[in-house]
């Protein structure tokens, strides 16, 4: 039985992470990331098959700017596209009221032999 005991630990602690905050061992939860008792939250994140140049770029910036934390580098990415998102949209909501504005209506005149005739309005 002690044998059984030791593989459930050594797979417990395989599972698991030391939290960064208070040191206690922290499993997955089911939705992917680790949360500690004391209120710490974090996840891990592989990424594989990135193109040379953009690792380099991204190591760089992170070196730099982050002190080599590619978790902080990958947030504020993402907290500087979610503030231009707005922007987008707003400027994706002008350029389809130009485009409502610069259609020409059409004018359909119906001759006498009964055919429809469309005449674009100029102007």
């Amino acid at each position: 039985m002690e044998e059984i005991d030791k593989i459930k630990d050594i797979i417990i602690y395989h599972k698991s992470e030391k939290c960064f905050k208070c040191g206690n061992l922290v499993e997955k939860n089911t939705d992917g990331y680790f949360k500690c008792d004391c209120g710490f939250e974090w996840a891990n994140l592989f990424i594989k098959r990135i193109p040379v140049s953009t690792f380099l770029l991204f190591k760089q910036i992170s070196d730099n700017e982050f002190c080599s934390d590619y978790g902080l580098m990958l947030k504020s990415i993402l907290d500087d596209v979610s503030k231009f998102q707005g922007i987008f949209e707003l400027i994706q909501d002008h350029e389809n009221r130009i485009l409502k504005l610069e259609e020409k209506p059409v004018k359909e005149i119906k001759l006498l032999s009964g055919n429809k005739l469309e005449v674009k309005r100029s102007g």
